[in-house]
């Protein structure tokens, strides 16, 4: 075979791409659907309805009812619980000066020395949430004169008086209530919570006096 029988093959195909006009029409028969409006969002109502407000009321009467049943006793209790605790910390730092002796001990030094809690003190003298305090030498039964510190709560009315009583028997060595002496002693240093409550009375005020070394 010649060389000019034999064929030339192309090294390369050329693939060209031709881009055609497409044309879209719609059937005459098609129906298009109507668009619809937008809706805005419900508004919320503001306010409270009828029903709502009711609720509350009741509510509202419900707490005041619970205040006037309740309160004055949350009150009481927290009164005693103050009381208790400013009691404590006087006769804590009276002890602490005096160590025993008591022969000069009065309620002006109490303040002059700036022992008494400052919930306590009324100008020259000393008052709790009833009454004035008074504090004075004074002796456990059968002991030596001067060797305890005495202290009086005046005018304590008779509900303040069920609840602080029995309090105030930690920090006494002896303890008398009303016209009743010696509830707490040496021969009785746990008695019973009825005996001291009684001693209260069932109305008016009393004192109390406690007596601690």
């Amino acid at each position: 075979m010649s060389q000019a029988a034999k064929t030339i093959r192309p090294t390369h195909l050329v693939r060209q791409t031709v881009d055609l006009p497409i044309t879209i029409r719609s059937h005459p028969n098609m129906k298009r659907k109507p668009l619809k409006p937008t809706q805005a969002a419900p508004h919320k109502q503001s306010g409270f309805t009828l029903i709502e407000l009711s609720i509350v009321i009741a509510i509202g009467l419900l707490l005041i009812l619970a205040g006037l049943a309740f309160g004055p006793a949350l009150m009481l209790s927290s009164r005693v619980s103050s009381e208790t605790q400013n009691i404590g910390m006087l006769i804590s730092s009276t002890r602490n000066l005096y160590q025993g002796r008591y022969a000069n001990l009065t309620t002006a030094k109490i303040i002059q020395y700036n022992l008494a809690p400052t919930a306590l003190v009324n100008g020259t003298a000393l008052a709790g949430n009833w009454g004035t305090i008074t504090l004075t030498p004074g002796a456990l039964t059968g002991a030596a004169a001067n060797t305890a510190l005495q202290v009086t709560l005046a005018n304590i009315p008779q509900p303040a008086c069920i609840q602080l009583a029995p309090a105030l028997l930690g920090t006494a060595d002896e303890l008398d209530v009303g016209g009743s002496s010696n509830l707490k002693s040496a021969n009785t240093p746990n008695p019973a919570r009825d005996t001291v409550t009684d001693a209260c009375g069932t109305g008016g005020a009393v004192s109390i006096v406690i007596r601690a070394m």
